[in-house]
C-alpha cells in the first residue's frame, strides 16, 4: 500500500494558466498532489487566480498558504536594479518562516 506523502512547496512563482515560471510552478504542485497532499507556499497576489482555478476543478489535496512581504518593501521590487534581488532574499527568509510555523501544526515528510 502507497501511502500518501505530505509535501510543502515554496513556490514564489505560481499561477494557473500562464506560461513559464508560473505556470510550471503551479502544474509541478498540481501534478504531485494528484498521489500526495501538497502545501504550497506562494506569494498573496496569486491568490485570486489559483481560488478561481480551485472552484472550477477538483484538487482536494491541493492546499495553498499565502505570504508577501510587508508593502513598505514590496515597493523595492518594482524600483528593480540593486533592489531586486535583496526582495527575492527576503521573500525566501519570510516564507521559511512561514513553513517553520506550517510545519509546527502539521507534519510533513
Amino acid at each position: 500500500m502507497n501511502r500518501r506523502l505530505k509535501i510543502l512547496v515554496s513556490a514564489y512563482a505560481c499561477e494557473p494558466c500562464k506560461g513559464s515560471e508560473p505556470g510550471v510552478g503551479f502544474s509541478l504542485c498540481c501534478e504531485l498532489s494528484h498521489k500526495n497532499d501538497v502545501h504550497v507556499i506562494t506569494r498573496t497576489n496569486n491568490r485570486t487566480s489559483i481560488d478561481l482555478f480551485l472552484k472550477n476543478n477538483e484538487y482536494p489535496h491541493l492546499h495553498f498558504h499565502y505570504y508577501d512581504l510587508p508593502s513598505l518593501i514590496r515597493c523595492f521590487k518594482k524600483k528593480a536594479g540593486v533592489f531586486l534581488y535583496p526582495y527575492y532574499l527576503f521573500w525566501q527568509i519570510g516564507a521559511f518562516l512561514k513553513a517553520h510555523r506550517l510545519t509546527k501544526k502539521k507534519q510533513f515528510d
